[in-house]
Parts: structure tokens; C-alpha cells; sequence
């Protein structure tokens, strides 16, 4: 017992030191769009079928999001895991699963801020809906590129981003769901099972769908939640982007942080025949717009942070 207990500190001990040497390594020339198209191209490829909760697919996804928090020097989220898990109840939204009793995980990663007890929650789901039989379509894969490959992408880059920056004033938690698509299952067991080193969350950024924008346009809704949202917004939108506020307010994880009281807001690039389809496809994304919300986004964190 004595030994196992002594290579487990051993282990923690490695780890600790990887995330504190890869945080004071200088980060190399970031080429942007370049990062974001990769984490797409790979979360929306057919190799994870659509990652469908409880699939092989929603494993490969969940590993490949813990594998880029670790290497951007982010620390465990949910304690010493990088997963936060719990059994799956099926799907709210449809009511039809066979999958009922599965376990499941939300992929955590941490930034320890100066004050300990306050925290800022970056968010995006990264399960989709899997196999889709389509009467006269060969394709039978959901993809999800825009739902919600993009999303879980520029999370991703906000996290790198920060993993190599100065220690903010609050933590940072990214946090990637599981089963949105079942009924925000993931989201709704986070807040009610929050890790134990997060104690207030101040306020959160919800990424869904930010991959199709159009004509300059981004929607951000819940900013009704706080009163400092729309403030925080003009400040930040140094590209001039036509910003529509609160035009929809349902079925993104963002709903049950207003149901905690906690300020949200949600970017979004609006709905399109593609949602949930065989044709939701990295090809149709628009990266040059996930950068314009990548830099817009990452003024509201900075105002929030520091």
C-alpha cells in the first residue's frame, strides 16, 4: 500500500511539473484560422461517427479535448481528472435511448487565479447527434462541424491562448459538455455538482454553433442575465461586428446558468438548414468569422479576468 501510495504522489508529482513547465515556455507564432480549421477537421471527421453521447466517437472527442487542455498547460478541472463524470439518464429532449445508465464526462480544464474563490466558466457542448438514415443520401453521418465542432474549437484557442498568459484575477474553467443534445445534461450536472476547488462563478461564455456567420452578423443572447453584458460587448467589438442581442434564448447550455442566477451570454451564428444534418460540414464554416468571435470573445474574458 505504502508503495502505491508513493508512486501516485510520484505521478501527481510529474504532472504538475509538465503543466507548470509547458505554462513558462514562450508559445510559438499561433496561426489562428490554421488551429481552428484543425480542431474542426478532426472533431467533425467521419472517424468519430457524429459523436453521438456514449459512443466511441464521444470518447475519441473527449480525449482529443483533455489531450490539447494538457498540452496547453491547463491543470485537471475536476480535481486531479481532467473528467467530470456521471450517469447518463437518457434523452430529455426525445425520450427515446438505449444508452440509459451509461457513464458520461464533461472535460475540464483549470487556471488557478490570485483570488481563489472567484471563477470564470468558458463553455461549449462537444457531442452531436451520430448516424442519421436519410431516405435517397448515401451520407449517413451527422458531423456536427458547426454544431458543435466550432464552438468546441475556438474554446479550445481561447484556452491555449490563456494557458500562456499571466496568472488572471479569478480562475479560468474551461469546461466541455456532454449531452446537450439529450436535454443540456452535461451543463445541468456541472452547476449542481460544481468541482471542489470552484466555489463562485462569477459569470460565463457559452460557444454554439459560431461557425456560419453571415454578412458581419453574430447574435449573443442571455445578456439580459447581467447588466453589464451589453457594455462589456461595445467595448470589445473593435471589429465592428452587427451584434443582435437575445433573439433566442432556448435549448443552448446557457439556459441553465440563468437558471443559477449566474450572468451568460451565448454566441451564436444563427440556425440553417444544415443543423442536424448529413451536410453540417467543415466546408461550409466561415473561419475568417470564427476569428473576428475568437478576438471579440477574448476582450470580454480579459475585462473579466483582469
Amino acid at each position: 500500500m505504502r508503495q502505491r501510495s508513493r508512486i501516485y504522489h510520484l505521478e501527481a508529482f510529474l504532472l504538475i511539473a509538465g503543466l507548470l513547465l509547458s505554462r513558462c515556455i514562450p508559445e510559438r507564432k499561433v496561426n489562428l484560422p490554421e488551429n481552428l480549421y484543425r480542431h474542426v477537421e478532426y472533431l467533425s471527421s467521419d472517424k468519430l461517427l457524429g459523436r453521438k453521447v456514449t459512443s466511441r466517437g464521444d470518447s475519441l472527442a473527449r480525449t482529443y479535448i483533455a489531450d490539447q487542455f494538457k498540452a496547453y498547460g491547463l491543470y485537471p478541472g475536476n480535481g486531479a481528472s481532467y473528467f467530470q463524470e456521471f450517469t447518463y439518464s437518457g434523452d430529455l429532449f426525445h425520450g427515446v435511448s438505449d444508452d440509459s445508465g451509461k457513464i458520461v464526462y464533461n472535460v475540464l480544464g483549470f487556471i488557478p487565479g490570485r483570488d481563489p474563490s472567484q471563477t470564470l466558466v468558458i463553455g461549449a457542448h462537444y457531442d452531436h447527434i451520430g448516424i442519421k438514415h436519410t431516405p435517397g443520401i448515401q451520407d449517413s453521418i451527422c458531423n456536427g462541424a458547426d454544431d458543435n465542432a466550432s464552438g468546441i474549437a475556438l474554446l479550445l484557442e481561447l484556452a491555449r491562448k490563456h494557458g500562456h498568459e499571466d496568472t488572471p484575477d479569478c480562475n479560468l474553467l474551461f469546461i466541455s459538455f456532454t449531452a446537450e443534445e439529450s436535454g443540456l445534461l452535461g451543463s445541468m450536472y456541472f452547476l449542481r455538482h460544481p468541482p471542489p476547488d470552484i466555489y463562485t462563478i462569477k459569470a460565463a461564455l457559452n460557444f454554439d454553433m459560431i461557425g456560419r456567420m453571415q454578412d458581419n452578423r453574430l447574435f449573443i443572447n442571455h445578456t439580459n442575465s447581467a447588466d453589464f453584458w451589453r457594455d462589456m460587448i461595445t467595448i470589445a467589438n473593435e471589429e465592428s461586428l452587427t451584434i443582435i442581442y437575445d433573439n433566442l434564448n432556448s435549448r443552448n447550455d446557457g439556459v441553465c446558468f440563468t437558471m443559477a442566477q449566474i450572468p451568460v451570454i451565448w454566441f451564436f451564428t444563427g440556425l440553417h438548414e444544415d443543423m442536424h444534418q448529413v451536410t453540417d460540414e467543415i466546408d461550409r464554416l466561415n473561419f475568417a468569422g470564427m476569428v473576428k468571435i475568437f478576438y471579440l470573445a477574448d476582450r470580454i474574458v480579459n475585462q473579466l479576468i483582469y
